[in-house]
């Protein structure tokens, strides 16, 4: 809240902070520069981490207020107050806690007797002019940098300062030393503390002497000075920041406050003191404890005990609404203060709710003095009531009870004279002022807590406020403010209110526009005004058009005459004036209704250029009067020619509506429909052209006339077509009635070209959708739409106007093409299927200026182009031709255009699965030189037969196909195949990783944990017959074959690769191969080949074994020892003679290793030695002579890795046919 000047506010020593008062004497800060730097450094840059004190710079010949004989009893001592007026100001500003004396003096000084003696003198001086009060007074010595402060060592230093303490007779703690030099800053902090210290210790011992009187009171006649002491003792411990205890003794103090009784004579001495120990306990709660909630609930309770008592008599009323308006106007400012500090504050709990009841009370003051001080002499108002009067001795006294207990009766007439006095007084207070200032306070809060309704309504009484002030121009403008919300959250009670308060301001300020726009709205439908007021408001609108003077609204509030004449006289100002005739009037603001509704809209979403635009408008009045008007238009926005103005109706003109108008006159709710036509420019093709503005005149051009201006749907209104449109089907009205509810908008139409001459067909070889990699033939046809003249110009454009929002796979396509072409762009348009033309638009020139081409003379014109999808979507083609004919100059060419929607598929996925050669299981590893397969499947997703011209592997390096070699290998299982949608298809190839020889694995590999090994290849094109082929043939199927392979072979196949599975690659010492039939057949020898690859540097030494088994009989080496060479291969043949059929177990085939690393060593593995070593788990990854160190070493890993391999490379069973009937069993030839 803003400081306003008002007797019923706090007094000015209660608001400063309390800080203790220090003097300085003996500082000459005008003659000496380091008497000045002292005094800056103490004074100046007070922040709060500082010492909180406060400094007096005294003159040598200062004077202190005189101290009061002691009292020894107070047993006939009748108070006659609470609380003097000077008592605070008297111990903040003119009696300090601590004097302090400086004085220049070094210890070596020459002439230390001579200005010791002085120092001491001073000294006593300032004691005999304190009078025996308790200050506490302090010496200190100003010296040079270089002198030390008093120390252990310094003999002189002790010596001098004890002999000058004793001189001026002070303590120890009483005389400091101040050298002046760099370091002065932080000699400065140090004596501020000890400064504090002191005036800690002389409020203490003022506290210990008010208690010592609290001694000698009762509760008969001294309930005054309880409340005093009480007082005093909570002032002396905030002034020594003793902030728990201040808060104690206030406490205390208000409670004694409460408990005296309330008589005629202290009424409002008892309020005042009250609302001043208020005002201390929720500053120190606020801002220095940090009880906020205790603070609220104190001002709370301090405003239930004070609020329903009428204090004093009933002709000053109006101070008691004073008092509560500063009591909460303070209460406010201590609580943003401490928002200020840190403090949340809530929507429900801030200042702005104590600014707004002091608002209320300052209304209440207001009312209350315009009704008790209405009979004061006016020549009284700006004379000083009370000059002569004494001064009251005590705060809240009355003026006519100076000098008087409690109990002494009153001067009844010089009571009556001070009653009189007091409402001259208030008389001259400019409530209005305070009023309009607290309101700003309270909405700047609502404001800042989001709260806007509230803050509206302040707004409200504010400019109410302005408005009983006679400023009603401001009030016009708060008003306008108010009145955008109110229509906006439809509150239409509301915004009657305030815009019949708005109508009254304009007019007494004579605002043309304002005054205008507001009966503009008046008339409306949601203003709730009677109808007799609503025909006065368009009676002064007619009259303002006609540059008539307008008459203040009869049912208007009450206006002072002073206000009518100088309104009448600006009126007849502003009707004189040669001023601009046109108003202005924007109905775009939300929920504006004036007396008319407009809505304009196109008739057609789009337009040709040969055809005339046609813009509606419908009418619809909302004046309860017959209303004219003069001229309705539209402003189109038109890329090429900017705001065009289309005047669509004039008063008096015959054009015909559907109502059959002839006028722009209107009755009440009577709705019309005007038209009005334009041509179209040609530089506006293809773009937006848009209603912006409709207007609607009121008035003629010779006069003052009014422009409504709306929107394009209408007079600010939202029109949103999706709200309950199914209602508008329900309304009963007479038939032909134009309803004005159901007008959908259009502002905005669309310029298309002529309508084409040529008309653009497209056709297809194949049937869609198009397959992802091929190159897809669309066939353009362009005919002559009944044009006799030839082509002068023909140019066909083909664009991708929609790519799929989303690919997949693109790099499982892979046709040759680069790839940041794939991964830039998704489709691509060429002339031939090759991937020359990698864009996704073409333009082909089949008609120039300059050529001579048979296409001119034709009516039909085909040509053809090719679509090939990289990634499988939905696509949109704009396929446009634009063109001219001879003899039509330089005309702009016209275009037509048709719009291709393709859908491309996968072809085909492909998956490759590696299979072990044995068993045909699926694995993830190999052995070096070890065979495998490479399986690849094709599966079909295409709705069509595919054909599959070719298949190939192109093996990485070190990966071989045996029989074949490594690089490039075609496959010959699946050419030719073709595929129906869903079918699929496999082929095999065997291949191994490592040398070719018949020893594998002979060379060396790097060590990696995966390998690649190349990629596979699929070449395929559309195997049904295509679509021209159904449609014209007509012959035997000989010949309709042939017409399909002639087709098949203009198409392109289309290559599909993918990379082949990663291999892991593992080290081994030795390969086993075994060969043996499909199938046996029982009692009937089968020769089974066993081979032995040694895949290492070094000599092998093996134990070859076969177990017995109950299946079969055998011939061979039952048990044999193997010497491998390095790289060389051991063949084994053995005979098995099958005596079970079925699915039979072969016998199992063992080997151990011989020997260590020496050869021809006993037999170290086999038997039951053998498999002590079946729990490791060891892996051989090792590559070449590493290897096989490492195997040749370890015993127990070797005889494992034995055994796996077996497991790995040998079959474990064969299927034994049974023997047929009638025939003898075969044993093998010798």
């Amino acid at each position: 809240m803003s400081p306003t000047v008002d007797s019923h506010d706090l007094p000015q020593e209660l608001c400063v902070p309390a800080l203790a008062p220090i003097g300085f004497t003996g500082l000459d800060t005008l003659n000496n520069a380091v008497h000045r730097a002292v005094w800056d450094a103490f004074s100046n840059g007070r922040t709060g981490d500082r010492v909180p004190i406060s400094f007096m710079l005294l003159s040598p010949d200062q004077e202190f207020p005189p101290m009061k004989s002691k009292r020894n009893s107070y047993e006939w001592y009748v108070p006659k107050g609470i609380l003097k007026v000077n008592w605070m100001e008297k111990h903040l500003r003119k009696l300090p806690a601590v004097i302090v004396i400086f004085y220049d003096l070094d210890w070596d000084d020459p002439l230390w007797n001579e200005k010791k003696q002085e120092c001491a003198s001073r000294v006593q001086s300032v004691r005999a002019a304190l009078e025996g009060r308790g200050c506490r007074i302090a010496v200190t010595l100003l010296q040079q940098a270089s002198a030390a402060l008093p120390s252990g060592e310094d003999v002189m230093a002790i010596e001098r300062g004890n002999a000058l303490r004793t001189a001026c007779a002070l303590n120890a703690k009483s005389l400091f030393v101040l050298p002046h030099g760099d370091h002065l800053h932080g000699y400065i902090l140090r004596l501020e503390k000890a400064f504090f210290e002191l005036s800690q210790n002389y409020y203490h011992q003022r506290i210990k002497g008010v208690r010592g009187h609290l001694d000698q009171l009762n509760r008969t006649s001294h309930h005054y000075l309880f409340v005093r002491h009480q007082f005093k003792m909570g002032f002396y411990s905030e002034l020594k920041q003793d902030y728990s205890l201040a808060h104690k003794h206030y406490m205390k103090a208000y409670g004694h406050l409460l408990e005296l009784r309330i008589l005629e004579n202290n009424s409002s001495e008892i309020r005042a003191v009250g609302g001043y120990i208020n005002y201390m306990l929720c500053r120190l709660m606020f801002l220095h404890l940090n009880f906020y909630r205790e603070a609220i609930a104190q001002f709370r309770n301090h405003i239930d005990q004070f609020r329903t008592r009428m204090f004093g008599p009933r002709e000053l009323e109006f101070e008691h609404h004073a008092w509560m308006c500063n009591q909460f106007g303070t209460f406010g400012d201590l609580f943003d203060e401490a928002v200020n500090r840190g403090l949340p504050g809530i929507q429900v709990q801030h200042p702005g709710y104590y600014y707004q009841q002091a608002a209320l009370h300052a209304v209440e003051r207001k009312k209350s003095c315009m009704e008790l001080c209405k009979d004061v002499d006016a020549a009284q108002v700006n004379v000083d009531p009370f000059a002569g009067w004494p001064p009251p001795e005590f705060y809240g006294q009355r003026p006519w009870r100076v000098g008087k207990a409690v109990g002494d009766p009153s001067d009844t007439a010089r009571e009556k004279e001070g009653i009189l006095a007091l409402q001259a007084k208030e008389k001259a207070v400019n409530h209005s002022s305070l009023i309009i200032s607290i309101l700003g306070s309270a909405i700047s809060q609502f404001k800042t807590y989001n709260c806007p309704r509230m803050r509206r309504h302040l707004v409200i009484q504010m400019a109410d406020e302005y408005y009983s002030f006679q400023d009603y121009a401001k009030a016009l403008a708060l008003l306008g403010h108010v009145l955008w919300e109110h229509r906006s959250e439809r509150w239409w009670l509301l915004l009657t209110h305030a815009l019949s308060r708005a109508l009254v301001c304009a007019f007494l300020t004579a605002s043309i526009q304002e005054f205008i726009a507001l009966s503009i709205e008046a008339l409306g439908p949601n203003v709730l005004l009677s109808h007799s007021r609503k025909a006065s408001i368009f009676s002064n609108l007619c009259k303002v058009v006609k540059r008539l003077l307008p008459e203040l609204d009869t049912e208007a509030d009450v206006v002072p005459e002073s206000a009518k004449e100088t309104s009448r006289a600006l009126w007849e100002t502003a009707a004189t004036a040669n001023s601009v005739p046109l108003v202005p009037v924007d109905m775009v603001g939300g929920g504006i209704a004036s007396l008319a509704e407009c809505r304009a809209r196109f008739s057609s979403a789009s337009f040709r250029l040969d055809e005339q635009a046609k813009v509606e408008v419908y009418v619809r009045s909302l004046c309860e009067q017959r209303v004219s008007f003069e001229r309705l238009s539209v402003v189109i926005n038109g890329p090429a020619q900017g705001p065009m103005h289309v005047a669509v109706a004039e008063a008096g003109s015959s054009e015909d509506d559907l109502d059959g108008s002839t006028n722009l006159t209107f009755e009440y709710g009577e709705v019309k429909l005007y038209t009005a036509t334009f041509p179209l420019d040609s530089r506006d093709i293809g773009k937006t052209m848009q209603i912006s503005v409709t207007s609607l005149q009121f008035g003629r051009d010779s006069e003052r006339f009014i422009v409504l201006r709306y929107l394009a749907v209408g007079a600010g209104e939202t029109f949103t077509p999706s709200t309950c449109p199914e209602l508008q089907n329900f309304r009963s009205s007479p038939a032909g009635k134009i309803h004005y509810d159901d007008v959908r908008p259009l502002g905005s139409t669309t310029v298309l070209p002529r309508w084409p001459r040529l008309l653009v067909q497209t056709s297809f070889d194949w049937d869609p959708p198009i397959l992802v990699g091929e190159f897809f033939p669309v066939r353009v046809e362009l005919t002559s739409l009944g044009e006799q003249r030839r082509l002068n110009s023909l140019v066909l454009q083909v664009r991708v106007t929609g790519d799929p929002v989303t690919t997949s796979g693109i790099g499982s396509t892979d046709v040759g093409k680069d790839a940041t072409v794939l991964q830039s762009q998704k489709t691509i348009i060429s002339t031939t299927p090759t991937y020359l033309q990698q864009s996704n638009d073409l333009q082909l020139v089949l008609i120039s200026h300059s050529s001579e081409s048979q296409n001119r003379e034709s009516k039909v014109i085909q040509t053809e182009f090719y679509v090939s999808a990289l990634s499988p979507g939905r696509r949109e083609i704009c396929i446009k031709a634009l063109y001219g004919y001879e003899g039509e100059g330089d005309a702009e060419g016209e275009e037509a255009e048709t719009k291709l929607v393709l859908e491309t598929l996968d072809p085909l996925s492909v998956s490759v699965q590696i299979l072990s050669l044995g068993r045909l299981d699926t694995v993830s590893s190999t052995l070096m030189g070890e065979p495998f397969l490479l399986v690849p499947r094709l599966t079909s997703h295409a709705h069509c037969t595919l054909r599959i011209t070719s298949t190939y592997f192109n093996l990485a390096e070190n990966v071989r196909a045996l029989g074949v070699g490594e690089g490039f290998v075609k496959g010959n299982q699946m050419c030719g195949l073709e595929l129906g949608p869903k079918e699929g298809a496999t082929e095999a190839l065997v291949v191994r990783i490592g040398s070719g020889s018949s020893s594998p694995g002979k060379e060396e590999l790097p060590s990696s944990s995966t390998m690649a090994t190349g990629t596979f290849s699929v070449c395929w094109v559309r195997g049904a017959s295509p679509t021209r082929g159904k449609k014209t043939g007509r012959g035997p199927a000989g010949d309709g074959s042939q017409e399909e392979s002639s087709t098949s072979s203009r198409l392109v196949p289309t290559e599909t690769s993918v990379p082949l599975p990663r291999v892991r690659v593992d080290w081994t010492p030795l390969l086993i191969e075994a060969e043996l039939p499909a199938h046996g057949w029982m009692r009937t020898a089968m020769p089974v080949l066993y081979r032995i690859h040694n895949c290492t540097h070094g000599l092998l030494r093996l134990q070859l074994s076969m177990e017995a088994s109950d299946a079969f009989m055998f011939a061979g080496h039952i048990q044999t020892p193997l010497c491998i060479l390095p790289h060389s291969v051991d063949t084994f043949t053995f005979n098995l003679y099958p005596l079970l059929s079925g699915l039979v177990a072969l016998p199992r085939l063992r080997l151990s290793v011989q020997g260590g690393r020496g050869g021809g060593g006993e037999d170290e593995g086999g038997g039951e030695g053998s498999r002590q070593g079946d729990g490791d788990g060891t892996e051989f990854v090792q590559m070449g002579g590493d290897g096989f160190a490492q195997w040749r070493d370890g015993h127990s890993t070797r005889q494992s890795h034995l055994r796996d391999l077996l497991e790995r490379s040998l079959p474990t069973h064969v299927y034994i046919m049974p023997q047929a009937k009638g025939k003898a069993a075969s044993l093998p030839s010798s």
